[in-house]
């Protein structure tokens, strides 16, 4: 953005090369992305060409003005779009708001890792997640929930102190063992061997899993709203997969629901004054 603010025009070699030369993380995965979010697409919902105008005027597309920021040309040149370009040259009040947050973001990717898509005990939120992993498109963080499987990532997320408001039926019991070991549920109805289990367990007890795990956590939604703080990736252990199962209440009816349990051992202990505040109780 700093660099079409100075020459009216980049392109995706520049992009690459301001990238690599400053020792940042990137491939094509990561330039792809970016045009995805700078043209809007990112924001667009699988379903969206198949919606009518009103449904469409309520997505995140429409209310972040529902045309693309940039402007990508055949041979991958970037310009600003025409509204912008013109806001740039002849408002002055914007073109200083537009450097501001420029500048803001810049100042503030100072503090993270440069070399790694994620820093530990940075906090992040799901959609924050969802973007710096370079998904296709952005999903609901609900939709998300404990954790996604997507392009061989597999982010964890826990809340550790739940909410006495949540249903039972989404009242994990995820636990640490220690600092360097986390106790972790699937979602309700899941088998062992089974549909999803398959896929995010796969090749765990060959000592050769396909997913990297990454796991962010929080003491609990009142502290800590929607952000969780990133601990690390780390390993399933393969002997710790289990088959367990929870009664859970379907109106008014306790229902024998499977879930599946397992440990995730972290390839970097938690820090002794980040482990004891996520799992101390407090005072209260």
């Amino acid at each position: 953005m700093q660099k079409l603010l100075d020459n009216s025009v980049s392109s995706r070699s520049e992009l690459e090369k301001l990238v690599v030369d400053n020792g940042s993380y990137c491939n094509d995965d990561v330039l792809n992305s970016v045009e995805r979010i700078l043209t809007l697409e990112y924001y667009k919902p699988k379903s969206y060409d198949d919606k009518n105008d009103k449904e469409k005027n309520k997505t995140e597309f429409a209310k972040l003005g529902g045309q693309t920021l940039i402007e990508i040309g055949n041979n991958k040149e970037y310009r600003f779009n025409k509204e912008i370009s013109e806001l740039l040259e002849k408002d002055h009040g914007f073109k200083k708001l537009f450097v501001d947050v420029i500048k803001a973001g810049l100042l503030n990717a100072r503090e993270y890792d440069k070399e790694n898509i994620f820093t530990i005990e940075k906090r992040y939120t799901r959609s924050d997640v969802n973007r710096l992993l370079n998904w296709q498109r952005k999903i609901p963080a609900q939709s998300i929930g404990g954790y996604f499987i997507e392009n061989g990532y597999c982010p964890i997320f826990v809340t550790y102190v739940k909410s006495n408001d949540i249903e039972d039926s989404i009242k994990y019991e995820d636990r640490f063992i220690s600092n360097s070991k986390i106790h972790c549920y699937t979602k309700n109805g899941r088998k062992l061997g089974k549909g999803e289990t398959l896929k995010m367990f796969a090749g765990v007890s060959e000592g050769n899993p396909k997913l990297t795990y990454l796991l962010f956590v929080k003491r609990s939604d009142a502290e800590d709203d929607d952000e969780f703080v990133y601990l690390g990736t780390g390993k399933v252990t393969a002997d710790s997969l289990k088959q367990e199962y929870r009664e859970i209440d379907k109106k008014g009816k306790l229902v024998n629901t499977p879930i599946v349990s397992y440990d995730l051992k972290l390839d970097i202990p938690v820090s002794l004054a980040r482990y004891r505040m996520l799992t101390e109780r407090s005072n209260e």
